[in-house]
């Protein structure tokens, strides 16, 4: 239940973004399809899905740290000398820390991202 809970149990107003950035792309794909066919509204619940799943991947590469080398080069151009790391490696380290607390941010978009792309799917097989 745990396990559970640190995946799925996140903060009601993440879903609401993923689930907003679904409908804005929704509603950008009726108007450039001028609202005419069924098969443009399932396109676009399966192409907001999609980008939003695809946000979710990109968030999950970024909690891994694959972006910790352009994080490290732009902390250097800012020169703040509260946070002036010696080295990229303490660098990351403390990155490694923060993340440890940040119990899979990503989920939100994924489960948001699948959720719109089974309906598209349902509504394209049964209609």
């Amino acid at each position: 239940m745990k396990f559970l809970k640190k995946v799925f149990f996140h903060p009601l107003h993440k879903y609401i973004i993923a689930t907003i950035l679904v409908l804005v792309i929704f509603i950008v794909n009726l108007c450039l399809n001028n609202f005419k066919e069924l098969i443009h509204y399932i396109n676009g619940v399966q192409i907001g899905g999609a980008v939003v799943f695809l946000i979710g991947g990109l968030s999950l590469v970024s909690y891994f740290g694959a972006f910790d080398t352009f994080g490290y080069a732009f902390s250097k151009l800012r020169r703040n000398p509260e946070k002036n790391y010696r080295d990229m490696y303490e660098f990351v380290s403390v990155k490694e820390e923060e993340r440890k607390d940040q119990k899979f941010s990503f989920m939100p978009y994924f489960v948001t991202g699948l959720f719109f792309i089974l309906i598209g799917m349902f509504l394209m097989i049964f209609l």
